[in-house]
């Protein structure tokens, strides 16, 4: 949870003091902890799609996007780059790269300013990733990706730096 990460979460509650985290166990009971975290739901089963491994994630992502934008007043110069999230355990999503610091990962296309804030962010499923909006069939999967975490700032006096998707200058003027 958070920076103390503990093996297991019921180490939080441990009547241990090398384990417990007076803070957690000070807030909340185990049990109704336990009873929260089975019950937590942000979409509905009707909503699957076959095409996106994050349905019911998806709510929650897109409600992200949307606030990270309303609440933070982004600079001018906004990056897009991959960010990768360390991950161990078993996932359709997960990625293994031999040859990278983060071998075994999941990875994000981010949209960020000079100060690190992320404005947006779009999650990668593979060939099969949703992007926000459509898109010609022209567009390889970085001129989608950029288009896809820029569409809501085209036209309004940015700047956007990219580097490895290198898409072309013909999906910039939108």
């Amino acid at each position: 949870m958070g920076y103390h990460v503990l093996l297991s979460y019921t180490h939080y509650w441990s009547s241990e003091p090398d384990l417990s985290v007076e803070i957690v166990a000070s807030t909340m009971t185990k049990s109704r902890f336990q009873a929260l975290l089975s019950n937590l739901q942000v979409n509905n089963e009707a909503n699957a799609t076959e095409n996106d491994k994050l349905w019911k994630l998806r709510p929650l992502i897109d409600r992200l996007n949307l606030n990270f934008g309303k609440l933070y007043n982004a600079n001018q110069c906004q990056n897009i780059d991959e960010s990768m999230i360390l991950f161990k355990g078993r996932s359709t999503l997960k990625q293994y790269c031999p040859m990278k610091p983060i071998k075994r990962r999941y990875q994000l296309w981010v949209r960020a300013d000079t100060r690190g804030y992320i404005s947006k962010f779009c999650v990668y499923q593979g060939k099969g990733t949703k992007l926000y909006g459509r898109f010609p069939a022209t567009f390889g999967l970085g001129e989608s990706v950029v288009v896809s975490l820029c569409h809501d700032i085209f036209q309004k006096g940015h700047k956007i730096f990219f580097d490895n998707f290198s898409p072309p200058f013909h999906c910039c003027p939108f």
